[in-house]
């Protein structure tokens, strides 16, 4: 039996609400989850000692991690595999320069906009890249290395929202297949930046996106998108996933990663 944890923010809450349906085509594989809402996960860490716990947490906050897990830290060397799911990979960092260009594979000189050459686009996506691994918090010295699974890229009705969250994506609509190509770019180039570092990126599946680049409508989580039609310029959910999300995600990464 091989034990693996998948473990990080609220967008784990999908991976595990989907889990019991694939269990049982995984009958060797035991899955323990540990999901912390964002504000709470942001002060967790990997411990020299290989325990996933908070530097700092409330007796409130610490009561409303148990109530979701059962528990408010874990042991990560009682697992043979680790998965972080919920990495701020900001994609719309890379959907931003789509407002100006396209990246030369689209060949689209019609519109009059100008192609960013190859290695400029390699040499701006690194600098990012090494800014997200930074971030995430991962000891490149420690014991645990865990693979790493981003957040969901927005769904595509944020373009309908008029929050400044989601002034990029409003703004680049129009260029969908420049802002695909500029997202697939970036993906190749973070994967190689944190494979040199020895750690695993794990792609988000193609077919969970639209040919916009944005998370198709139809995986949005019940209750997600503008808060209310009165609000449009509210921030709303265009984040959280639903359980078909994370069931594609989990078999995608059992069956193509989990080695």
């Amino acid at each position: 039996m091989m034990n693996l944890i998948i473990f990080g923010n609220s967008h784990v809450g999908a991976w595990r609400e989907a889990w019991p349906t694939l269990a049982p085509d995984y009958p060797d594989i035991n899955v323990t989850f540990f999901g912390i809402p964002e504000m709470i996960h942001r002060r967790y860490r990997i411990q020299d000692t290989g325990v996933f716990s908070a530097l700092k947490i409330s007796d409130d906050e610490r009561k409303r991690v148990v109530d979701i897990n059962g528990f408010d830290k874990v042991q990560l060397k009682d697992y043979d595999r680790h998965l972080w799911v919920g990495m701020n990979w900001k994609p719309e960092s890379a959907v931003m320069i789509t407002a100006f260009g396209d990246p030369d594979t689209i060949n689209d000189a019609s519109t009059g906009r100008p192609a960013y050459s190859t290695p400029f686009l390699k040499a701006i996506f690194e600098l990012q890249a090494a800014n997200i691994l930074r971030d995430s918090k991962v000891n490149l010295d420690g014991s645990i290395r865990p693979d790493m699974h981003p957040r969901p890229i927005y769904a595509e009705e944020c373009q309908s929202s008029l929050h400044p969250l989601y002034d990029v994506w409003r703004e680049t609509a129009d260029i969908g297949s420049a802002r695909s190509a500029i997202l697939g770019c970036y993906e190749e180039i973070v994967v190689d930046y944190f494979s040199k570092h020895g750690l695993k990126f794990v792609l988000i599946p193609k077919s969970l996106s639209s040919r916009s680049g944005a998370t198709k409508s139809k995986y949005l989580s019940v209750g997600g998108g503008i808060a209310s039609l009165k609000t449009p310029a509210s921030r709303g959910d265009f984040s959280h996933m639903n359980a078909e999300y994370g069931r594609v995600c989990l078999k995608n990464y059992l069956d193509h990663y989990f080695t």
